[in-house]
């Protein structure tokens, strides 16, 4: 008797999961984090990650200037609003 085999999407290795979420522009990411709770779980890690990365670029915390915008309720402009939405 054969044994057939069946590949799914989430039966890949976590490594090709990330790289392939790694490679999605925004629109993409967003729709994919729409898909089941494991993809939104692991693109608001991804976009969590990716902010504070833009974020510590200008300031040394991410976790210190992020209280301090929503206490003055502050929003982030320019160049690095660009670069979290364009994914650079």
């Amino acid at each position: 008797m054969a044994v057939q085999s069946t590949l799914t999407f989430m039966s890949l290795p976590v490594d090709m999961l990330r790289e392939i979420e790694d490679r999605l522009d925004m629109l993409s990411l967003l729709s994919l984090r729409g898909t089941c709770v494991y993809f939104r779980d692991c693109v608001a890690w991804t976009l969590k990650f990716e902010r504070d990365a833009i974020i510590e670029h200008y300031w040394a915390s991410a976790k210190v200037f992020l209280p301090m915008l929503t206490r003055s309720q502050a929003v982030i402009l320019g160049e690095a609003a660009l670069a979290f939405v364009m994914r650079n």
